[in-house]
């Protein structure tokens, strides 16, 4: 068959969007493994190879993402499901993540550990 009814394509498009979603979470899962047990600050690629999005670790647990948005790095925190800092550079949307959740885990400390 070389066509498809308009309820065909619906069922296409959601099978694709499951697939995408799973292929995430396998590239999560993957990434994840490969920081549990590190110590202090560390980040590894969500898809091997790409230099776009990074999955970020603080002592071996993964505290959220950084990805490239233009010229900026977005970070997210895995904790608050959202944005938590919008940086120039990559170093300082890891750093802004690890700060945000020692502040998180930490709310009374006025020393971060981070920096």
């Amino acid at each position: 068959m070389d066509s498809c009814s308009a309820d065909d394509a619906g069922v296409i498009k959601c099978a694709e969007r499951i697939i995408y979603r799973e292929k995430w979470r396998i590239c999560q899962e993957r990434a994840a493994a490969q920081l549990l047990g590190t110590t202090s600050l560390h980040w590894t690629a969500l898809f091997p190879g790409s230099t776009v999005i990074h999955l970020v670790a603080l002592d071996g647990v993964v505290i959220g993402l950084v990805r490239r948005h233009g010229r900026r790095w977005i970070a997210t925190a895995t904790s608050a499901g959202r944005r938590v800092a919008d940086c120039d550079t990559f170093a300082a949307a890891v750093l802004a993540l690890a700060r945000h959740c020692d502040e998180q885990a930490n709310p009374h400390n006025t020393t971060s550990r981070t920096g």
